[in-house]
């Protein structure tokens, strides 16, 4: 009771955490599906998933058991609703992420030498960070295709497996953790973290500059000229 952290695997109705914050920092934790709830706090931005309110996305301001009231971005009104319909959210929502065919956080690619994620999106465009960590203004009419690395692969700063999903923080500047929202041809890794104040919670990092916090898979040599 009172253990929280971030869910590593879902196996039927048990879900494995990786605790944070409390004695067992770090360590996995095995608890039955009906006994875990999304956690929010004050000050926390999040979007809501499903309902009448689908889409809008507001500040929490306080939470009671598993309701959440948060002020609304659009219509700066008080909204209470079941932690969860809720998701944590990367940017202030205008009703809807998706413009043409393309949505937050997808992976698009600009030009034969060019991909970047959708950080940010605007009534008829979006600000793109690129694999070079540079930003750019894109319309839908300027993206070649959208990019799918949901099974790419790339190994960490030991060799480790990395996949979409998984947790990690830099080893190399500046100490950040994340999630890895994508891998670029094993050698670029998008992440995302909401206390990251630039770029929506987006940045960019090559893969051998991170550490897994839950290493998995065989350890991987590699071969250095």
């Amino acid at each position: 009771s009172g253990v929280h952290g971030v869910v590593d695997s879902i196996n039927q109705d048990v879900v494995t955490i990786m605790a944070v914050g409390i004695d067992i920092d770090g360590q996995k934790v095995d608890i039955p599906a009906c006994s875990v709830q999304k956690r929010f706090k004050p000050g926390d931005h999040i979007k809501v998933m499903t309902g009448q309110n689908t889409d809008e996305t507001g500040l929490v301001v306080s939470v009671s058991d598993n309701v959440v009231t948060f002020v609304s971005d659009m219509t700066m009104q008080e909204v209470s609703l079941f932690s969860k319909d809720l998701r944590e959210a990367a940017e202030v929502g205008t009703g809807t992420d998706i413009v043409g065919n393309y949505e937050l956080h997808d992976l698009v690619q600009l030009d034969l030498q060019t991909v970047g994620i959708i950080f940010k999106t605007e009534r008829d465009s979006f600000q793109v960070l690129d694999q070079n960590g540079q930003v750019q203004l894109v319309q839908p009419h300027q993206i070649s295709m959208q990019q799918d690395s949901l099974q790419a692969t790339a190994t960490d700063s030991e060799g480790h497996e990395l996949r979409v999903n998984d947790n990690i923080r830099k080893i190399k500047g500046e100490n950040r953790k994340g999630r890895v929202l994508h891998i670029h041809q094993s050698f670029f890794a998008f992440l995302h973290n909401h206390d990251v104040p630039e770029n929506g919670g987006v940045f960019v990092t090559h893969c051998h500059s991170l550490a897994s916090l839950a290493p998995k898979g065989m350890t991987v040599t590699r071969i250095r000229n």
